[in-house]
Formats: C-alpha cells, sequence, structure tokens
C-alpha cells in the first residue's frame, strides 16, 4: 500500500519501531474481525501503521486511512467527516473490485451510506474467493468530533475476511460496541523504542562530533524510548550554538522524566514559555490551528506588538516544530 507522500521523510528519518510490526502481525492473525493499535499521544501510532506492510501473504492491506498528517493539503475538518470518509471507502471498494473508480453518480450521502454494507459484502466475498483477508488501517480517531457517527458507518460484525484496524490514544474513546468487541488480545500497545535504537538515532541526527558518546547514551535513556521526546530533544540540540553546546552535560541532567507521558514534558515547557508572551502567542496560535500554516501568515496572525518580535524568540522554538516555509507543531 502506497505511504501517503507526506509522511514519507518522517518515516525515512524515524527509528522503525519494528518489535510494534511484530505485536500487530500477531494480533490480527487472530479470527475476530476489528483490532486496536493503541499508545500515548507521541508514542509513533502513525509512523508505524503507515510503515507497516503485514509479514502473513494471505493478509492484503486494503488501504489505510490518515485523519492527521504534516503539511496535509486536505483539511481536517473534512478528513473527520463521514461523508468524506465514505467516499473514500467507496473508490478504494470499488478499485479493488472492479479496477476503477466509482461512477460518477448524483445520488444523497444517505444512498452512499445505505449502499456501503453491500459493497462491504461484495468485497468480503472477493477476499474470500482469493483466500485471504483484507485489512483496512484507520488512523488519528482522536481527532474525530463524532467518533459514534463516523464509526458507525460500518456494521459491528464484519464480512469474513475483512479486518479493520483503528489506531487511537485508547479503546476509551471508542463507541460502547466497539469496546465490548474488541478484548485485550485484539489490541497493541505501543511498545517504546529500545536504548540501542534511540542511540542510533541520535548519532545519525547529531553525530558524535557534536556531543560525546557519553552525552549520547544519557540522552537516549533519558527520552525513554518515547518517539517524540526523543525528536524534541534531538531537535533542541541540533539547534543550539557552539556556545550553549558548552553547557550539553548540565542540561542533559536537567531533562525531566516523563514516564511516557508527553504531557508532563509540555508542562515543564509550559511554566517557561507563559513568562514570555511573544512566545506564548506563537505556541497558542498554532497549537490551535492544530495543522500546517506559511510562516508569513502566522506572523500576520499575531498581535501586532508580537508580530515585530517573531524573528527574535523564533529560532527557540523550531525545535518543537515541523517544516520550514509551512509551519506546525509536531503534535
Amino acid at each position: 500500500m502506497d505511504i501517503p507522500i507526506e509522511l514519507e521523510d518522517d518515516i525515512k528519518s524515524s527509528t522503525p519501531n519494528y518489535e510494534n510490526h511484530d505485536a500487530i502481525d500477531k494480533t490480527i492473525l487472530s479470527s475476530n474481525n476489528w483490532f486496536l493499535y493503541s499508545g500515548s499521544p507521541g508514542s509513533g501510532k502513525t509512523i508505524s501503521v503507515a510503515s507497516y506492510l503485514p509479514e502473513d501473504e494471505n493478509i492484503e492491506v486494503l488501504g489505510k486511512y490518515f485523519i492527521k498528517i504534516p503539511n496535509d493539503k486536505t483539511p481536517k475538518a473534512l478528513k473527520t467527516s463521514t461523508r468524506y470518509f465514505v467516499q473514500w471507502l467507496e473508490e478504494i471498494i470499488y478499485l479493488k473490485l472492479t479496477g476503477t473508480p466509482p461512477p460518477v453518480d448524483e445520488k444523497s450521502f444517505e444512498k452512499k451510506l445505505e449502499k456501503l454494507p453491500s459493497l462491504l459484502n461484495e468485497l468480503g466475498l472477493y477476499y474470500q474467493s482469493k483466500k485471504i483477508n483484507g485489512l483496512l488501517v484507520i488512523d488519528g480517531l482522536d481527532e474525530v468530533p463524532d467518533i459514534n457517527k463516523f464509526l458507525n458507518v460500518f456494521p459491528i460484525v464484519l464480512p469474513d475476511n475483512l479486518k479493520i484496524l483503528l489506531s487511537c490514544t485508547s479503546k476509551e474513546i471508542l463507541p460502547s460496541e466497539l469496546k465490548s468487541t474488541i478484548s485485550q488480545s485484539e489490541t497493541v500497545v505501543a511498545k517504546a523504542i529500545n536504548l540501542g535504537q534511540c542511540e542510533a538515532f541520535i548519532l545519525k541526527e547529531i553525530g558524535n562530533e557534536v556531543i560525546s558518546i557519553e552525552n549520547i547514551q544519557e540522552l537516549a535513556a533519558k527520552s525513554e524510548g518515547h518517539p517524540l521526546y526523543l525528536r524534541y530533544l534531538v531537535n533542541y540540540i541540533k539547534n543550539l550554538n557552539r556556545n550553549e553546546l558548552e553547557d550539553i552535560d548540565n542540561w542533559i541532567k536537567q531533562i525531566p522524566v516523563i514516564g511516557g507521558d508527553i504531557s508532563k514534558y509540555y508542562d515543564s515547557l509550559w511554566d517557561k514559555i507563559v513568562e514570555v508572551p511573544d512566545k506564548l502567542w506563537i505556541v497558542l496560535i498554532l497549537s490551535w490551528l492544530r495543522q500546517t500554516i506559511p510562516q508569513n501568515d502566522l506572523i500576520k496572525m499575531l498581535p501586532e506588538q508580537y508580530s515585530l518580535g517573531f524573528l527574535s524568540h523564533f529560532d527557540n522554538l523550531k525545535y518543537l516544530l515541523k517544516g520550514t516555509s509551512k509551519l506546525e507543531i509536531y503534535h
């Protein structure tokens, strides 16, 4: 299955967590149809499912639906709408069954929704005839305002030979019927990256010419194997100047323990950011938007008294952001 072009760079620069891929492989071999991949924010769920390909040749990835990806040209409001989601499902099912997109028609959304169960049944029969299973992956469900309406386009009892893997932070956000359908044996919880992989990532991104091997080992341990935390710490160092790097030992010692919860890191940052209104406004706008924005547009959105000082404060925040000409907060 093609990886969204917007995720390609992230996948190339990330450290693959094969342990999570192996766990998904083993779990979806179950005779059940619904599965869950869960983990805390920033635990690498989107990268994991984007780069995931089943080891078993009897499982084919039919499609992967990503609700939030970097630099997405499709507005999140559209991605989280049931109408858009059903249209996507209809398209990938038609392409699989006929090799062509669905015919252009003037049917109402309600009619398309009514037809979806029969399309899913046809899809199940197709896979049954091939003696393989089709897998749908839906990632980023925490972003959906009405998750009940969104996922209720599917029947709880799916056709044979069709499996769905949902990806979100917790089973608790799912509709009640799905919560009772997906048991612990159908759930994969994202695991941390091992320390060896963390060290290799730091070495690749920063190099031992910038910081010592001992620093790399300490930094890997401090990251706790949390992908987003590791990314923030590495980006922070990459944005330091030569004078600031001289105090790197002391900075590493002060890195907060988060216990796998990235919000604890955000809390520690927030205490410092609120003291500087210029920084506060930049972070507030990016957090509120939750999508990319050209740097010039961001400056225009700032209150006039803070837009003038943008460049002098922006460098200190770059490690929290993705992009250069278009910016968004990492998570």
